[in-house]
């Protein structure tokens, strides 16, 4: 059978058809919950985009320019100004500042041209701060240049600054030489650069790198070329900076050293060294610059230094050739005999600490060749490149042995016994050997290793080698420097180093070793610690101690910040791990850090343990000692929890906190922090809230937690979302009391406003009053001077059409109605709530509704209302 036919015929079923869309759906959330990076570009679909910024993040420019006019009409209708103070009054909003960033961000020339026309351009001031603050993070993309340009914002005026225009022309101008973009260069070089005064306004440039391999790549693209012999590819490039040349800018030296880093171009540098007038001698003088001289240490290969006939005018210093691996550059050097500069440089050691085999194996040959061996030095060498083969033709070619102690490390740290044999085995004064090298041996997972550096001090009576902070530990070599009658000890005051940097964890029988040898007072936290992300952790006594220690310097008062880290990254640890015994050693530290280790144990699914931890809190809790805030942390955790059953555990484990109508008014009205692509984990953490406490409010809890029904009112802090879940679902629930949210609000006068980037509201707790009101398409928050719009159906608005009514106060029935019906709604058409059935106006056919209060037509109780369309019935 056809794969395309099964595939179709799959799809006719309507039972395996849903399944197979449900879990995209499930996979495609699971992605964009797991992603917070990359959360735009997860966040496809159109109903998801909630601000106007955001369509231009994912390039729904048309999306942008469809809802923009609505936004910004609702703006000027709820503003007293006049029509021309309200114009000017938007280039001062951050908020359209902010439209304007993202634009420039995001290369939304599309959406910035709708906006030139929409308000006939914008203040140049206004993008010209947007253009400063932009161009070093985010560099201005070329379809905004051509768009400024040719909108003519390239051209000075009256009001101008001379210097920022100076610098904002520069910048217009870098993007368009960089991008190579001939038509909006010649434009400016005709309307601004013809002007003799204008020379030297700019003088950082950039790079040409991209320029020259966007035209490299158009070549390898077109399979027909129509270049003919006298023409190149780089014209482009070489006209402007011709044409530049005129104006007083000399961008050649920016070309040449971009033609370096771009594989050589010899092309273009030929075409560099022939735009001098005379000879070669600008040339010359140009390259011989000390930044230009490294760049071809670094990057040119033969060819190019004999086409540009480099010669060194005066002795160089520098190890640019061998740091990074220029062979060309070396043998350009020998065959120009330039000994003094590859001798009596460290380019060997050079060569040798980077990793740079080739040039090291070169240099060993011509210092032999010219028998001047001696004059290099060697001494610390890169572990990636060392060898028995490398440091024997290192001792044989007779060069000088610089440190050492610096090549036994690199021995070491390459783990190579055999040839870490053959340098101590051409050592006579065995002396020299540090015993820091012992200590760093026990690193490596390699016996060997230790035993061969214990023997240089078997002579000796018993040596105590001191252990740095970053000495990770291995039980071999541990046990064989113990077996030969010596000790080890920690740096002093450890207890107060850093113990939060990566490292890898310590096995459990090293550090069962350290404790049979010392003691556990001796051993510092951060080794526990190291061993406590073994995943075979089992030393539970001994991080008791250790805890009880720190415990005992916090209750004597000792609370410095670092000992407050130390705790806080043993607690976390150790909520991280399924351990019998954690809740024991947690027990005397949940009134201090209980937010910290139950929001641990919920991030790291340990729900025993955060179980545990709130039964322990139940026992425990102090309302004196524990303050408001680390109970609203602990509750805001409970939005983390991912099932029923493990939500209702946890639940019953704080019921002294669960309980409290205080605490869950809050608990279920606050913000969280979730991506506007995961309020379902919020609306699903909701459910639960009520459902728990529903159950403990119908049963014993209730009498003996004397729980009172959760009390919704306007002083409340309310989230967007949480509030229009509760109300549209909650508002008969028995255990949820709505008397004292003001549903009208306190004043009679609500004109109306909607803000163009509506996301932090609800950070102005003093100008919430309201309520979401349901209706067809989506819903709407009103305040007492303001109507925000619900961030998740900012689409609400494209579809609305805002009109003032008449002030005429509404007819004794409407009140009435209005009075007795405020909390229920018995009538609907079309899903939307008519507290205002009784009371209908306006004809039968005009197909429009009142949002606030559900009404047909023109509502004589709301002034000044929204009405949207109504939408077709399914």
């Amino acid at each position: 059978m056809n794969i395309d036919n099964l595939f179709k015929g799959l799809l006719h079923n309507r039972y395996v058809r849903t399944k197979i869309f449900k879990h995209v759906e499930i996979i495609h959330q699971q992605i964009i919950d797991s992603d917070s990076r990359n959360r735009y570009v997860l966040v496809l679909k159109s109903h998801q985009i909630v601000t106007l910024c955001q369509c231009i993040i994912l390039n729904r420019t048309d999306l942008f320019i469809k809802h923009f006019d609505s936004v910004y009409q609702s703006s000027l209708l709820s503003s007293s100004s006049s029509l021309n103070e309200k114009e000017e009054s938007i280039y001062k909003s951050e908020t359209f500042k902010q439209i304007l960033n993202t634009i420039f961000e995001y290369d939304g020339y599309v959406a910035l041209e709708y906006l030139f026309k929409r308000f006939g351009g914008i203040e140049k001031s206004t993008l010209r701060s947007i253009v400063f603050g932009n161009v070093f993070a985010h560099p201005v993309p070329i379809g905004l240049c051509r768009l400024l340009i040719r909108y003519n914002y390239h051209l000075p005026d009256s009001r101008d600054n001379e210097t920022d225009h100076f610098i904002f022309i520069g910048q217009l101008t870098r993007h368009v030489v960089m991008n190579g973009d001939v038509e909006m260069f010649d434009r400016i070089c005709r309307d601004y650069l013809d002007d003799i005064s204008n020379i030297g306004f700019y003088g950082q440039w950039g790079s040409f790198a991209d320029l020259i391999n966007k035209l490299n790549n158009q070549q390898k693209q077109q399979h027909h070329t129509t270049i003919t012999n006298n023409q190149s590819k780089y014209d482009i490039i070489f006209d402007m900076v011709s044409e530049l040349l005129l104006f007083g800018q000399d961008l050649r030296l920016v070309l040449f050293l971009d033609a370096l880093e771009c594989l050589n171009n010899q092309e273009i540098i030929r075409w560099i060294i022939d735009s001098y007038d005379v000879g070669r001698e600008g040339f010359i003088k140009m390259f011989q610059q000390s930044r230009v001289v490294g760049y071809i240490e670094r990057y040119a290969n033969k060819s190019t230094l004999e086409l540009i006939e480099f010669k060194l005018s005066s002795p160089l210093v520098s190890t640019e050739a061998t740091r990074y691996g220029n062979l060309d550059f070396l043998s350009y050097m020998y065959d120009a005999e330039e000994f003094n500069y590859l001798f009596n440089n460290t380019h060997l050691q050079t060569s040798l600490f980077r990793g740079q085999l080739e040039c090291t194996n070169y240099l060993m040959t011509i210092a032999a060749k010219q028998g001047v061996t001696s004059l290099l030095k060697y001494g610390k060498i890169n572990p990636s490149i060392v060898s028995l083969d490398l440091v024997k033709r290192l001792v044989e070619c007779q060069c000088q042995m610089a440190d050492l102690n610096q090549l036994v490390e690199s021995i070491i740290l390459s783990n190579q016994p055999e040839t870490l044999r053959f340098i101590l085995n051409l050592q006579q004064h065995h002396g020299e050997i540090d015993m820091n090298l012992v200590s760093l041996s026990l690193r490596v997972d390699n016996t060997v290793i230790t035993e061969m550096l214990l023997d240089l001090f078997s002579g000796d009576q018993s040596q105590t080698f001191t252990l740095s902070q970053d000495n990770n530990l291995f039980y071999g070599p541990l046990l064989s420097l113990f077996n030969r009658g010596h000790t080890v000890q920690f740096e002093l005051n450890e207890e107060v180093h850093d113990t939060t940097r990566n490292q890898t964890p310590i096995s459990p029988e090293t550090v069962q070793l350290l404790i049979d040898r010392l003691s556990i007072g001796r051993i510092p936290p951060r080794v526990l610690l190291s061993s406590l992300k073994h995943p075979h952790f089992k030393h539970i006594k001994e991080l008791g101690e250790t805890l009880s220690r720190f415990n005992m310097l916090y209750q004597d008062g000792i609370r410095s910040l670092r000992l407050l880290q130390i705790i806080q990254v043993f607690l976390t640890e150790l909520c991280k791990k399924t351990l019998d015994n954690s809740i024991e050693l947690l027990k005397d530290w949940v009134q201090e850090f209980g937010d910290l280790i139950f929001q641990t144990s919920i991030q790291h699914h340990q729900i025993q343990l955060a179980t545990d931890i709130g039964q322990l809190f139940s026992t425990s809790h102090n309302e004196e000692e524990m303050s408001e805030k680390k109970v609203f942390l602990i509750l805001d955790t409970f939005f983390e929890i991912e099932n029923d059953q493990d939500f209702e555990m946890i639940w019953q484990s704080f019921l002294p906190v669960t309980t409290s109508s205080f605490y869950v008014s809050k608990m279920i009205s606050q913000s969280t922090n979730f991506l506007f692509s995961q309020r379902h984990r919020v609306t699903d953490t909701l459910d639960r809230i009520i459902k728990q406490y529903t159950r403990h409010y119908n049963g014993p809890e209730r009498d003996q937690f004397n729980m009172t029904p959760i009390k919704i009112n306007n002083e409340l802090t309310m989230d967007p979302l949480n509030i229009h879940h509760l109300f549209t679902n909650y508002r008969d629930c028995p255990i949820i009391d709505f008397t004292d949210f003001n549903l009208e609000g306190e004043e009679e006068d609500r004109s109306i406003m909607v803000v163009l980037e509506p996301i932090h509201f609800y950070s102005s707790e003093s100008y919430f009053k309201g309520i979401y009101l349901t209706f067809a398409v989506g819903r709407i928050i009103l305040v007492r001077d303001w109507v925000f719009l619900d961030p998740y159906l900012l689409p609400l608005l494209w579809y609305c059409e805002w009109r003032p009514l008449f002030d005429q106060s509404p007819c004794k029935d409407h009140r009435q109605s209005m009075s007795q019906n405020r909390s229920v709604a018995t009538n609907r058409r079309d899903g939307v709530h008519l507290h205002c059935a009784r009371r209908r106006l306006g004809t039968p056919g005009n197909h429009r509704l009142c949002l606030l209060c559900g009404a047909d037509g023109f509502c004589l109780f709301c002034r000044w209302i929204v009405f949207l369309p109504r939408l077709p019935s399914d």
